[in-house]
């Protein structure tokens, strides 16, 4: 591979990272405890709160009840990994 293919495919991650940062950040810190989730199934679900919609509510959910607090560690994970490739 030649040298602008790897600087491209290299910003490309960078974006990738940033962009999952910024989506992990918005659905973490907009979790509502009341949205549907893995364990919460409700038949005439209102509007999430979460920013992100139903997937977030997901993932956030997931992420807290796998990680707890330090799910808030990732999204300056991806943020410093998106820095490096950029």
């Amino acid at each position: 591979m030649d040298e602008k293919n790897f600087k491209r495919a290299r910003e490309i991650y960078a974006v990738l990272f940033l962009a999952l940062a910024v989506l992990l950040l918005l659905s973490l810190i907009s979790y509502h405890p009341g949205d549907s989730s893995f364990n919460r199934y409700l038949t005439e679900a209102p509007p999430p709160h979460n920013l992100i919609g139903v997937c977030g509510s997901y993932t956030a959910d997931a992420l807290f009840r796998l990680l707890g607090l330090a799910a808030f560690l990732l999204p300056p994970l991806f943020f410093c990994l998106s820095w490096k490739y950029f």
